[in-house]
């Protein structure tokens, strides 16, 4: 795989979405884009609430369903902000404009 090109799309001053543009010898040219959220609570707080858990699990099984989409967790340590945990979608497809709304939904389904 190969980056060809990205760029982060703001609205007023939040992160919006990442857009990446790539190269892979068996998939050709395709986007992918990427929606996040910042987590406030830590992911083992929030699995102690259980209709957290249900709707979780709902979402889960709808993205085995749509296999251009991942569930994404990430962790990165800021020293100003400490241990910072985004939880969002990943989708890929050939054409842009289908993999954002893609993403969009999936998103908000979140």
């Amino acid at each position: 795989m190969r980056l060809l090109d990205y760029r982060v799309v703001e609205e007023e001053g939040r992160l919006r979405e990442i857009i990446y543009r790539l190269y892979d010898e068996n998939w050709g040219e395709y986007w992918r884009v990427v929606k996040l959220l910042r987590l406030l609570r830590s992911p083992r707080e929030l699995s102690q609430v259980e209709t957290l858990l249900e709707m979780h699990r709902d979402v889960v099984s709808s993205f085995k369903q749509f296999t251009q989409a991942r569930l994404v967790l990430l962790a990165a340590y800021s020293r100003k902000l400490g241990l910072i945990w985004c939880y969002g979608v990943a989708v890929w497809g050939y054409d842009l404009r289908e993999a954002e709304d893609w993403a969009e939904k999936l998103f908000l389904a979140l």
